[in-house]
């Protein structure tokens, strides 16, 4: 399983009829060969774009990343909000925004006209979270990308779409305090005003800001020491595989 004991311990400790063993989280990196890194993604990375150079340009902790992973397709309600909210929160935004979410019969270029930001296709995510200039990760709470936030820590503001993303967002703010989730609409829309209010939470200088970040940093070291070399993911991987031989 994609998760580590800490981090889901009274679920994992709680069906006793299942033997489950944790391997995650996600994926570290700092192991991957150079020439891999940004390859492993269903969609080609938007090099031309220049995101990483232009996260070097901006100050420690003060850029919003915004990405709803492969599968999301947002509507043009959805945008307009989003490029709304992101515009008048006054912070440099990242947004990963894919062709097929751009408003029809209107350039990217027209959306995001005039903002803070820098928009492309696809990047590579274990790079942005990775970034300094990263300071917090709006989401649409698969798993994958949450596993990455914990491990870079990275805090979310939380827009969960479909499927298990209600109970990733659930779980992230009320058990591990490691974010905020923001009220969406039936038909998946945040209001403007709604993710500027989760952005400020996360980001501001107020008690529950201090509190998520510090909340934020201890649930990273925590995914470190799972995932350092010899740590309990990669002891957990070999044993799995080993077990594999008994039906030789």
């Amino acid at each position: 399983m994609n998760t580590f004991h800490q981090l889901e311990a009274s679920v994992l400790e709680g069906i006793p009829e299942m033997k489950l063993i944790t391997i995650g989280p996600s994926v570290d990196m700092s192991s991957m060969p150079a020439e891999a890194v940004g390859r492993r993604d269903f969609f080609e990375e938007d090099a031309a774009g220049g995101y990483m150079e232009w996260l070097d340009s901006q100050e420690e902790r003060s850029v919003v990343y915004v990405a709803f992973g492969s599968l999301t397709r947002l509507t043009g309600r959805q945008v307009e909000e989003l490029d709304l909210g992101l515009k008048e929160s006054g912070r440099p935004y990242l947004w990963v925004l894919q062709k097929d979410s751009r408003l029809e019969g209107i350039g990217l270029e027209r959306v995001l006209k005039e903002g803070k930001g820098k928009v492309v296709e696809w990047c590579s995510q274990l790079r942005v979270l990775d970034h300094k200039a990263v300071g917090c990760f709006v989401t649409h709470c698969g798993w994958n990308s949450m596993s990455e936030a914990v491990t870079r820590g990275v805090s979310m503001v939380m827009l969960p779409q479909r499927i298990e993303q209600a109970t990733n967002a659930r779980l992230a703010e009320a058990a591990w305090g490691i974010g905020v989730t923001a009220e969406v609409w039936e038909d998946g829309v945040v209001e403007a005003a709604e993710l500027m209010r989760g952005v400020e939470v996360v980001m501001g200088e107020g008690e529950r800001a201090r509190e998520i970040r510090r909340k934020t940093e201890e649930w990273t070291e925590k995914a470190k020491e799972v995932l350092r070399e010899n740590g309990l993911a990669s002891k957990n991987l070999e044993l799995f595989v080993n077990s594999l031989s008994k039906y030789k």
